[in-house]
């Protein structure tokens, strides 16, 4: 879009259907994450592992 002379807003805009899609993204693989791995490691009581490995994570995404 720069090589093609765009306008800046043009090119924001861009940026932003990227990072919403990538939100998107993350939000489908936390959900898939709660739904499957933590219950795993309810059952077999890694609980406290998954919990701060989990924490760990959402502090770096946000």
């Amino acid at each position: 879009m720069v090589e093609e002379d765009k306008s800046c807003p043009e090119i924001l805009l861009q940026f932003i259907a990227i990072r919403a899609a990538l939100n998107k993204a993350a939000r489908i693989v936390l959900e898939d994450h709660v739904e499957t791995c933590l219950k795993q490691a309810a059952t077999s009581g890694e609980t406290e592992q998954t919990l701060q490995e989990l924490k760990e994570t959402l502090a770096k995404l946000i």
